[in-house]
């Protein structure tokens, strides 16, 4: 029978993994809601994922229509409601789930790494790929819960891409 400090130690341990896998699926569910509440239409769902400060970083290339960096909640309500992108709204489908997701937790903060792909339904009813991108999601957790701290996303096939995994390289 397992002395008492034996079997303390390995409840413990056990709290610490249990606690670093809900964390990981908090965090994941955070990102899924992100590209669901953008599909819906749902702007200010999409908006409280964000921390107060947190920053949406996009490759100039890919956010013609409104400034490549937004700043803060209503910097972010504007992204999410600029009329080019409202009109997507409810024809695309967000990925950013998968198992290409490497998803880092260190206490209160998280980094999440991957491939993020939208595909838009035509007009005629078919469907193409919008955008494929790399992205790094940074998150911290508050009061709330889990929230997006910043989104840096870059255009698969561009030199501009190798800046965005950073824990992967590890």
């Amino acid at each position: 029978m397992p002395d008492a400090d034996a079997l303390a130690d390995k409840v413990a341990d056990l709290e610490t993994r249990l606690a670093a896998l809900e964390d990981e699926r908090a965090v994941r569910q955070v990102l899924a809601r992100y590209g669901f509440n953008a599909d819906l239409g749902r702007t200010e769902e999409w908006v409280s994922l964000w921390a107060e400060d947190g920053v949406l970083d996009l490759d100039a290339a890919t956010a013609t229509d409104w400034p490549p960096v937004a700043r803060g909640h209503d910097e972010l309500r504007a992204v999410v409601t600029n009329p080019a992108v409202a009109a997507r709204h409810t024809r695309t489908s967000e990925q950013t789930e998968g198992p290409a997701m490497v998803v880092y937790v260190d206490g209160d903060t998280a980094t999440a790494e991957g491939y993020r792909t939208i595909f838009i339904r035509e007009d005629d009813g078919g469907y193409r790929i919008l955008m494929v991108s790399f992205a790094r999601w940074t998150l911290v957790r508050t009061a709330g819960g889990w929230k997006i701290k910043e989104c840096v996303r870059r255009p698969v096939g561009t030199e501009a891409q190798r800046d965005v995994f950073v824990r992967t390289r590890d």
